[in-house]
């Protein structure tokens, strides 16, 4: 499923995301007062908190190709080793404890009128389907920012 993103003309606030999907932006004529998008250089990021142990990954196309991709950052693969009572060594992955961390992208595409911006989020994790799992805000703004 793909939405499609609306951008205040006045450029004045971002997108709030709070879910993975596909969101699709179509590039204006040459930015006027009344597109905050135009064609021409573009400036496209994405910025999200996210829940230790995520599995996000966004990826930035331009007319189906992908221009940037970044994956959310994991923990460390720690495990624990102890010796049970007769039974040799059980080995259990270890969690520390670890608070929201955030991750980022941003690109400069170089747009034509009618290009399609697709800001991509993704996960191999059930858990991060879940709506409001991730926190993100997109912007996508003409010229370099």
């Amino acid at each position: 499923m793909s939405t499609i993103i609306t951008i205040d003309p006045n450029n004045t606030k971002a997108q709030s995301i709070n879910q993975l999907g596909t969101y699709n932006y179509t590039v204006s004529a040459a930015n006027t007062s009344g597109s905050p998008a135009g064609a021409g250089p573009v400036t496209v990021s994405f910025s999200a908190q996210v829940e230790p142990l995520s599995g996000l990954t966004i990826t930035i196309q331009q007319n189906g190709t992908t221009k940037a991709s970044a994956a959310a950052p994991t923990a460390p693969a720690l495990q624990v080793t102890t010796t049970g009572a007769g039974s040799g060594p059980i080995t259990a992955p270890l969690f520390p404890e670890i608070g929201q961390s955030s991750t980022s992208l941003s690109v400069l595409l170089n747009c034509a009128q009618g290009d399609v911006i697709s800001v991509i989020l993704a996960s191999a994790l059930n858990n991060d389907a879940r709506l409001n799992r991730i926190q993100g805000i997109l912007n996508i703004r003409s010229g370099q920012v």
